[in-house]
């Protein structure tokens, strides 16, 4: 039975967080509102430190359907007996680093901002656990 680790890289999400906050920055001046911050990579460690934070987070979450997770390297081994078809584990590291992306920019802003990520990084995560449980055919669930 193969072993499945997933390595959530911390440049990848990152680099999303500052690809979301840029975004959000632009949007912002087009709206007439007032710009806010930018996130530069200036901000590294704070930037580092709520990704950890946010993994340990989501790892706990996850918990049930995990064999073992090393928070100190961002690693998730999927339970034993999980059967992924080729690519399958890609998608899954993929989309729980653009989950991490979201709850990072969620726990930076403020109401309703927060309220936006939040309901994106949820709607990413139910699909992610289902495809974790291998409950539902991997095509039927890359809509993240």
């Amino acid at each position: 039975m193969e072993e499945y680790v997933m390595e959530i890289g911390y440049e990848a999400v990152a680099d999303e967080v500052y690809a979301l906050a840029a975004l959000r920055y632009v949007s912002a001046g087009d709206a007439g509102d007032v710009r806010p911050a930018l996130l530069t990579r200036g901000h590294g460690e704070l930037l580092r430190a709520a990704v950890a934070d946010q993994f340990a987070m989501l790892a706990a979450e996850l918990i049930r359907l995990v064999d073992d997770v090393d928070t100190d390297d961002m690693r998730l081994t999927l339970r034993s007996g999980a059967v992924f078809p080729s690519g399958a584990v890609t998608a899954l590291r993929r989309g729980l680093e653009h989950v991490l992306a979201l709850r990072v920019m969620e726990s930076a802003l403020s109401a309703s901002d927060a309220d936006r990520y939040a309901s994106a990084a949820e709607a990413a995560m139910v699909s992610l656990r289902v495809m974790m449980a291998g409950s539902v055919p991997l095509r039927r669930q890359c809509h993240l």
